[in-house]
């Protein structure tokens, strides 16, 4: 992203609308992303490598949490 990375972009969502649920969708799949993703309260983290298997199954379980 040219602005911010995600991160960056998760914690501003949470500022301004703290009930959005956020999906990471990243080609970072370090632990390090991950432990940080949690802090910030993401509801699910998806890398791209794993996106024909994992994407809508996390957006599905999402849902069904509303």
């Amino acid at each position: 992203m040219p602005v911010m990375n995600g991160l960056q972009a998760a914690y501003e969502i949470r500022n301004v609308a703290p009930l959005t649920k956020i999906i990471f969708f990243t080609v970072h799949d370090g632990p390090e992303q991950k432990a940080a993703a949690r802090l910030l309260g993401i509801h699910a983290f998806v890398a791209k490598a794993s996106a024909g298997t994992q994407l809508i199954p996390a957006v599905k379980r999402l849902i069904a949490c509303d």
